[in-house]
């Protein structure tokens, strides 16, 4: 908006008499002033990737001054915030490449100016890729076969790397694929982290990998043992056993003596040899046939 103002210019005329002093006054001539419309200033700027930059606006007036500054369109891949003329522009999240917005001006007579843009280019930054947590189960002496995971926003995982071993297991083959083996006979809970590194070198925080190990029964093992007795003389036998993660609850005799016999109950027996009259008559019926 123009508002007219006018310069106007006054003649004054004195005239001295006797009695008084008389001025008179006659108006020269008057002059048309317009307000003069602001001008808003196109800016260029740029920022990285995921980091707000702060902007202040600008513009002027060459017959008075700035009063307002206006958002007129908003930047389409990212956030504004502040009060004109001193803003923060905020990318989108992972955001790269170009943006802008628009502005005007307003002077103190009311006059605003044409819109004008904020050039913004927001310049790419590699994102740090993120290992993938698991938790995963097998059972006692099972090994368990591991594949490693993890992502990156703008690239791909180059390198998979271990951090810590498990305490209770072992590791086998290359990472992504791996295999976990817990120690003979454990149980219970392990873990291990890792660590993976994208195409462009960054590396990602460590995770863990959980593993249950559930307890499975292993079984006993029976002893065995030499002895020996004098002839027809019965020999006291105890039947031994170990169970690494139990009790021995039963002995039970899977095949008898050939040339004797077993009492009692197992574990206590107690093996009688054939009796010296049995071997003579069965040597006897041999050498008559």
């Amino acid at each position: 908006m123009l508002r007219t103002t006018y310069a106007c210019s006054l003649c004054f005329k004195c005239t001295f008499n006797r009695n008084c002093f008389v001025i008179s006054t006659a108006l020269a001539g008057c002059i048309e002033i317009e307000n003069q419309t602001p001008d808003a200033n196109n800016l260029s700027l740029a920022t990285d990737e995921d980091t707000p930059k702060a902007i202040t606006l600008a513009g002027n007036d060459s017959d008075g001054s700035i009063s307002t500054y206006t958002v007129s369109t908003n930047p389409v891949h990212g956030a504004l915030s502040g009060t004109a003329p001193n803003l923060t522009y905020t990318p989108a999240a992972n955001y790269f490449g170009s943006d802008s917005f628009t502005f005007t001006v307003t002077d103190n007579e009311g006059a605003t100016s044409a819109a004008v843009a904020v050039s913004i280019t927001v310049n790419s930054v590699n994102d740090g890729p993120t290992a993938t947590g698991q938790t995963t189960s097998t059972n006692e002496d099972t090994p368990k076969a591991i594949t490693l995971a993890g992502s990156d926003s703008d690239g791909s995982i180059s390198t998979y790397t271990v951090s810590t071993n498990p305490v209770h297991g072992a590791l086998s083959g290359t990472a992504p694929n791996l295999t976990y083996t817990p120690a003979a006979n454990y149980f219970g809970s392990d873990s291990f982290t890792f660590t993976v590194t994208d195409n462009e070198g960054a590396t990602s925080a460590a995770v863990a990998v959980s593993i249950t190990v559930n307890s499975v029964n292993d079984g006993p093992t029976a002893t065995g043992q030499t002895m020996s007795t004098n002839e027809d003389t019965p020999k006291a036998i105890t039947l031994a056993g170990n169970d690494s993660d139990g009790s021995i609850s039963t002995y039970t005799v899977s095949t008898n003596p050939v040339h004797g016999a077993l009492s009692g109950t197992g574990p206590n027996l107690t093996y009688t040899p054939a009796s010296q009259l049995f071997w003579r008559r069965q040597l006897h019926l041999y050498r008559d046939r």
